[in-house]
């Protein structure tokens, strides 16, 4: 296992506490109902914890069978990780600047172009179909509020 992969899902895991934390704050854990405001936030929350840290410990599990140390050359994050990370704070930046249609739509063609290596047709086309399937299935299919 790398060092980087062994950061990264430490990162996601305490990430994921940081979330749970927050979703419990929307609604107080004890008036919590599948209806309240932040029910969904909670859930997923939750289920984001518990596939990180699954994903840690069966990341260290295999490490610890193969018997692999990390490298000393190992960096922490690689290229496609600091674009991602970069996107991602673009992304943030284009949420509060325009309206959370564009801004995803943006995001999910620059990672696309970033990720495939396609054309930005190609990839411009595949943005809006995810944007599209993300609003739908959030807005309409959830009911939550969107930026």
């Amino acid at each position: 296992m790398k060092k980087g992969a062994k950061v990264f899902d430490i990162i996601l895991v305490v990430l994921a506490v940081i979330f749970v934390i927050l979703a419990c704050q929307i609604t107080p854990f004890g008036q919590m109902t599948a209806s309240s405001e932040g029910f969904y936030p909670v859930v997923v929350s939750i289920i984001s914890l518990i596939l990180a840290a699954a994903n840690f410990l069966k990341s260290n599990a295999e490490r610890k069978k193969n018997g692999q140390k990390a490298e000393e050359g190992d960096s922490v994050f690689d290229k496609d990780v600091v674009v991602m990370i970069g996107l991602l704070v673009l992304y943030i930046v284009l949420i509060f600047l325009v309206h959370y249609i564009i801004a995803t739509l943006v995001f999910t063609t620059l990672a696309i172009l970033y990720l495939s290596g396609r054309d930005w047709k190609t990839s411009l086309l595949v943005g809006f179909i995810a944007t599209m399937m993300i609003v739908l299935v959030f807005k309409y299919g959830f009911s939550v509020i969107l930026p």
